[in-house]
């Protein structure tokens, strides 16, 4: 988690930081969009840390390491 951009991180020993962190969501003008922004970016860093994503991650580093030790043999 990205502390105030795809969630609050706070110490469960201090319920005051979770009323506030709540509060930062729910009060003010741009609680709706603050809200909205940190949703967005929560979802956009589920995507990147999907299977698909990991697998295709996986599949450009190897080919890289592949490349490379071809490169050093020829």
């Amino acid at each position: 988690m990205d502390h105030g951009h795809t969630g609050y991180l706070f110490n469960p020993d201090q319920p005051g930081a979770l009323a506030a962190a709540v509060s930062r969501l729910l009060v003010g003008e741009d609680a709706a969009s603050r809200r909205g922004a940190m949703g967005a970016q929560g979802r956009a860093r589920v995507v990147e840390r999907s299977w698909p994503a990991l697998t295709e991650q996986l599949v450009q580093h190897y080919s890289r390491v592949i490349h490379a030790a071809r490169a050093r043999v020829a």
